[in-house]
């Protein structure tokens, strides 16, 4: 996932304010931090990705950047090629449960 910095800021701030105390809520501190990074923009605008990142998504060579909201997932495009064929049977199921019963012109008038 890539943030643009005041994205990863408030983002960040949520995080920091979760209880060290609990298990879980430290269980999901270590994860969201594991592996984060700053990355630069050079002159050619082009951002290096650490090594270890690269691993972790398991990329070799081509990859899709997949914008939405305030961020950008990164991908080996072998790994979102096949998560997009591991499409749901029955997406208007889907698309009812996470859209079901919210009032989405409400949504569209914020």
């Amino acid at each position: 996932m890539l943030y643009p910095k005041e994205v990863w800021d408030r983002k960040a701030a949520e995080v920091n304010a979760l209880n060290i105390y609990n298990p879980k809520q430290r269980t999901f501190i270590r994860y969201f931090y594991r592996g984060a990074s700053d990355v630069v923009v050079d002159d050619a605008s082009r951002i290096n990705l650490p090594n270890s990142l690269i691993s972790y998504a398991g990329i070799d060579k081509d990859i899709i950047l997949f914008a939405y909201h305030e961020q950008i997932e990164i991908w080996s495009k072998e790994q979102y090629d096949q998560a997009m064929l591991d499409e749901p049977e029955d997406f208007s199921s889907l698309a009812a449960e996470v859209f079901g019963g919210r009032n989405l012109d409400a949504a569209h008038d914020e």
